[in-house]
């Protein structure tokens, strides 16, 4: 056991905490090459949704279904997708898959920081 700070600190929790920082690393990874080869407007559009996603990853992860509004909301926003980030061909090019790809991997980040993992660990504190 190592002292991080003033905080306690196992194995297993340095590996939970490094399997996030690397969905957060590969999220701004892929946010900013995915920038270099699409519009900032669909760029920010792309890496804004994980609002929508975590409630289906959660739902694929932990097993927490979504409400009906989820479903709706996610409706919604695959059209804007489509409007947005769509060729002419009906393609997604490559930086909105780029920003696509970092939605998913800060969607998984805020999943695992949202499922209360820590929340034995830290209760003293």
């Amino acid at each position: 056991m190592t002292t991080l700070f003033i905080i306690n600190v196992d194995a297993g929790v340095d590996i939970y905490v490094f399997r996030v920082g690397a969905l957060l690393a590969a999220m701004f990874l892929l946010m900013t090459v995915g920038l270099q080869y699409t519009t900032p407007s669909v760029n920010a559009f792309l890496v804004n949704i994980p609002a929508v996603i975590v409630p289906f990853v959660c739902w694929g992860v932990f097993r927490q279904k979504p409400n009906r509004n989820c479903f709706l909301a996610a409706g919604m926003t695959l059209f804007g997708v489509c409007c947005l980030s769509l060729t002419a061909d009906f393609r997604l090019d490559f930086g909105a898959g780029l920003s696509l790809l970092a939605a998913v991997a800060f969607s998984l980040q805020m999943a695992f920081l949202g499922n209360n993992i820590f929340s034995s660990v830290y209760a003293d504190v």
